[in-house]
């Protein structure tokens, strides 16, 4: 979506020269506008995909043994500083 984005948004920035004519100005105006939506809409994908991959946790990652076990001993390892310190 960003390299359509960039694209259209170059189209439309070329042919939006005054110079151009009347029908090259509106064509460069449609082409600036959806070029600018479409690389917006982009970036606003990626980053709510980036948001949400962050907050997933597979039921591997849940169940794992492996898993449940280092959560266990970094526990057991906080356990005693938290102690300490009250």
């Amino acid at each position: 979506m960003y390299i359509w984005g960039a694209v259209l948004f170059t189209i439309g920035t070329a042919a939006f020269f005054p110079s151009m004519g009347m029908f090259w100005w509106k064509v460069g105006t449609v082409f600036f506008v959806l070029g600018s939506v479409l690389f917006t809409s982009g970036a606003l994908l990626d980053y709510f995909r980036l948001e949400r991959s962050h907050f997933e946790v597979t039921q591997d990652m849940v169940s794992s043994p492996v898993a449940t076990r280092e959560l266990n001993e970094e526990e057991e390892n906080l356990s005693p500083a938290v102690h300490a310190s009250a």
